[in-house]
């Protein structure tokens, strides 16, 4: 109980210290706004174009795609490659901390900052499709759609963080690293999502394709992709190979 406890204790430090980072490091606020601007807008558009069918069908699920995989590429790179280039990551790797506790902090804080980008999103969109539809009547989205959004937007922020994770141990810098996450992990669902908006607002695609089991197959993957990418990055992770990499 007493090392849970501990453990805990030191993953919450390394989120602390990633987060003061993150606030102090320039050009990161302005880089997330400017990030947030293009979410931001089709979190508006889109419900305003969609009607009530933003909450009562997985059309909103495009938002759970894209913001918080967009979010995550803007603090992960950072995370190993940035400590190298201010030459911070050899002090820190040779603290008291355990390992797990440097890597799952550094993850979580990319994966609740994307998360939460993702949750604004969606009720920025459900603010949105009431001022535009709401005809006098609360709208709110339906438990299935809700459901899957929050799974969706836990699963896309992980996925991303942990690729992004690998890829900062590997890399030299911030920018190298943010680069190669992009053109691996990011453009994909970012244009994925916008050929599903299409497809979604043309006679209820996913509805004539049974969407339910869509849904949950492509749950299925990205787990088993996210269980992989965190296994990956946990065996990654050694204090000697990042120190001399």
């Amino acid at each position: 109980m007493g090392d849970n406890i501990s453990i805990l204790s030191d993953i919450n430090t390394i989120m602390w210290k990633e987060t003061k980072s993150w606030l102090r490091y320039q050009g990161s606020k302005t880089r997330t706004i400017m990030t947030l601007i293009s979410p931001l807008f089709i979190s508006v558009f889109l419900p305003w174009e969609t009607g009530t069918d933003w909450t009562e069908g997985y059309i909103s699920l495009i938002l759970a795609f894209v913001v918080p995989t967009m979010i995550a590429g803007l603090p992960v790179p950072d995370s190993f490659a940035g400590e190298k280039e201010r030459n911070t990551l050899p002090t820190l790797l040779t603290t008291r901390l355990p390992d797990r506790a440097i890597l799952f902090g550094k993850m979580l804080f990319g994966i609740l900052l994307a998360w939460a980008a993702g949750l604004l999103m969606l009720v920025v969109s459900l603010i949105t499709v009431n001022i535009s539809h709401s005809e006098g009547g609360l709208l709110f989205y339906s438990p299935a759609v809700l459901g899957a959004y929050l799974g969706f937007s836990l699963l896309m922020a992980t996925l991303t963080t942990g690729a992004g994770v690998i890829i900062s141990m590997r890399s030299k810098s911030a920018q190298e690293a943010s680069q190669l996450l992009i053109s691996i992990i990011l453009m994909p669902p970012v244009l994925l999502g916008f050929v599903a908006t299409t497809l979604l607002r043309q006679g209820n695609f996913l509805e004539e394709v049974n969407g339910t089991l869509i849904l949950l197959v492509a749950a299925a993957v990205l787990l088993v992709a996210t269980v992989v990418l965190v296994l990956a990055a946990m065996r990654r992770f050694q204090r000697s190979r990042l120190v001399f990499d």
